[in-house]
């Protein structure tokens, strides 16, 4: 199973826990890094902006696998 943490794109890692903003997960959800791909979740349209924070939030807190 490959997780997140090991993941890089040519934008930058997927996931950098403690680091929203250097995260390229977060900003494929809210259409700050489209470098590569498109906006997230494809098909049924985008996240609410609670939803979108929170995922930010747990960034931001070391992204425990809990």
């Amino acid at each position: 199973r490959q997780s997140l943490l090991d993941t890089a794109t040519p934008c930058g890692d997927v996931l950098v826990p403690g680091d929203a903003d250097a995260s390229v997960l977060v900003g494929k959800l809210d259409g700050s890094e489209l470098c590569m791909g498109s906006l997230m979740p494809k098909g049924n349209g985008s996240l609410s902006r609670e939803q979108i924070d929170l995922i930010a939030t747990w960034v931001c807190q070391g992204a425990e696998d809990n």
